[in-house]
């Protein structure tokens, strides 16, 4: 892209040997780009839009039983100006002539639905309508979408704007990004702005691996044989297990089973009445199914009304749904026996 006068030849990209071609224009994301970057093509693209638009105003206005004020203005906003309005803050910048055309559309469609006639003055229009020109809505949506990236330093657009209020830069008369200015007027406003550093890695606060995982883990002091022998010590042993436990604490139990025909889980939570049980793929191995189990046990848990619970104890069965627990990311304060 560039605007000088002369276009330079066009660099020679190449993918796989085939050459990328250059274009005058290409649309990308619902923005349309031309080679000098003066969004020409894209504001055509609007008004043409608009346009079509407008014969919906017609029909609707030309009725003697038709829609309100109020009903007009609202459709005009949601089909009209929602269409000018996506990309405002990347084309907003474009010259006073292509501002003008996107102007002179949605006045057009603004008068019909006041019943207005041509010499009414533009500034009652909008007044009676509680609308705005189209450089004015540019100036507002850049405003929002800046302190809004202004609180979150975690964003891919905050380091840009955070370097460019540190570092101030000169730009010539037709090359200044389109957000530069309002970023400049805010910055001056509120010198709070955009002052945490862009660190993206302190701010998701990502765990290394090296950390140990954020749940609890205990074994159950006997062995499967030795308990089916012994079932009464062992139904001891388990209530006494689960008596120390708080009584916020949700118990659950969770188990899979593989067989020459079906591979299978289930979950149970005796206390709240919720249980569940599901057929696996064919074929699918014993880690899998507890480990499906478990998933289902915590989407249980995490749908509960008023909200997740922060206490969990999951009974598991086997070394299999240990490994398959072990593998999987807890919040803090769960733990499986």
């Amino acid at each position: 892209m560039s605007r000088a006068r002369k276009s330079p030849p066009g660099p020679l990209l190449f993918i796989h040997g085939n050459r990328i071609p250059n274009v005058i224009k290409n649309k990308f994301l619902g923005l349309t780009f031309d080679q000098k970057l003066t969004w020409s093509a894209h504001v055509d693209t609007v008004v043409s839009s608009c346009l079509q638009k407008r014969n919906i105003f017609i029909l609707l206005t030309n009725q003697k039983f038709g829609p309100n004020i109020h009903t007009l203005t609202t459709l005009f906003k949601s089909i009209v100006r929602s269409k000018v309005d996506y990309g405002a803050i990347a084309y907003g910048g474009t010259s006073s002539t292509n501002i003008a055309k996107i102007d002179i559309v949605c006045r057009g469609i603004l008068r019909m639905i006041l019943g207005a006639f041509k010499s009414t003055p533009v500034d009652i229009i909008y007044a009676d309508l509680g609308l705005e020109p189209f450089k004015k809505r540019c100036q507002w949506l850049k405003a929002r979408y800046l302190i809004k990236l202004s609180k979150n330093p975690t964003n891919s657009t905050y380091q840009p704007a955070y370097h460019h209020i540190k570092n101030p830069k000169e730009w010539p008369p037709r090359s200044i990004p389109n957000i530069s200015p309002m970023l400049s007027e805010l910055a001056a406003l509120d010198p709070n702005l955009f002052k945490t550093l862009p660190d993206y890695f302190a701010q998701r606060k990502i765990p290394p691996p090296w950390s140990s995982a954020p749940h609890k883990t205990s074994y159950f002091p006997m062995s499967k044989k030795f308990a089916q022998v012994n079932q009464s010590e062992a139904r001891a042993k388990m209530s006494h297990a689960l008596k120390h436990l708080p009584h916020t604490t949700i118990k659950g139990y969770t188990d899979g089973s593989v067989s020459s025909l079906s591979t299978s889980c289930a979950y149970t939570f005796p206390e709240i009445k919720e249980q569940g049980a599901w057929y696996l793929t064919p074929g699918s191995n014993i880690l899998t199914a507890e480990l499906h189990g478990i998933f289902k046990a915590l989407e249980t848990c995490y749908h509960l009304d008023p909200g997740p619970t922060q206490e969990l104890t999951l009974t598991l069965h086997g070394s299999p749904a240990t490994l398959a627990f072990l593998a999987t990311k807890m919040l803090t304060g769960w733990q499986v026996t």
